[in-house]
């Protein structure tokens, strides 16, 4: 068996893929589409809701505008993850937020706009609409795009990101970020080989595993390495992981 993770990029490895099929060896991969949508080109698909963490991001704008919310969203459309983030905050943000009471304005960029050009298609879209308060990025390489073109447009709109690198909780601990969304790839292990293991065993295969999002502010993760410095790893393990 052969387990693949990541934003898998089918153009690159659909030959070994094939490979590996015709020699009777099952593939699997970990989901990116969120738990309606398997991946075509394997066996199975770990079915991981990512949709989830686009709920969540819409929920806490929502609530920290008491619903007045003129979203700006970054959505990078030849990743896998961003626009199944997107499906799940769009679904939140239409059922709670009325026409009266905000709008959702759309900024869709490609990778290669990462860090080239993306930066000045977000300060555009801030300076036409000075009501944006909240920046939504599905796609962690574009937050620093995000945050240059704040500071650009001489703006405070605040940001809230999705992510699990070290630079991304970097940025939440310095508030560059007020809320990051992060998952965690060991989570995504523990869920795939669990997967597979109910798969080589015969057994009921779930319809959705349960990956955790963590919410991490600023003050979230001081409160982490407070716990940690005072040797409470209960409650710094609590947060982390």
């Amino acid at each position: 068996m052969i387990l693949l993770s990541g934003d898998i990029r089918k153009d690159t490895i659909s030959s070994y893929i094939e490979t590996a099929q015709a020699n009777g060896i099952e593939v699997v991969s970990a989901g990116s589409k969120g738990i309606e949508k398997a991946d075509s080109f394997v066996d199975y698909t770990v079915p991981i809701p990512y949709e989830n963490a686009g709920e969540l991001m819409a929920d806490w704008g929502i609530v920290k505008t008491q619903g007045k919310i003129n979203a700006l969203v970054v959505n990078c459309t030849d990743s896998e993850l961003s626009p199944t983030i997107f499906s799940g905050f769009k679904k939140e943000f239409e059922k709670y937020v009325s026409a009266e009471d905000g709008s959702c304005t759309i900024v869709n960029a490609t990778s290669i706009e990462l860090g080239n050009g993306l930066a000045n298609k977000i300060k555009t879209a801030i300076e036409n609409n000075r009501r944006i308060n909240y920046i939504f990025v599905f796609d962690d390489g574009a937050v620093n795009d995000a945050i240059s073109a704040t500071v650009q447009a001489g703006s405070d709109v605040k940001i809230v990101a999705t992510g699990g690198s070290t630079e991304d909780m970097d940025l939440a601990q310095s508030g560059s970020i007020e809320m990051l969304v992060a998952h965690s790839y060991e989570w995504t292990a523990y869920a795939m080989i669990d997967y597979a293991m109910r798969l080589n065993a015969g057994l009921t295969l779930p319809t959705e595993m349960c990956v955790p999002f963590r919410v991490l502010t600023k003050d979230v993760i001081k409160k982490a390495i407070d716990d940690y410095h005072d040797n409470d790893y209960e409650g710094f393990y609590e947060i982390c992981f």
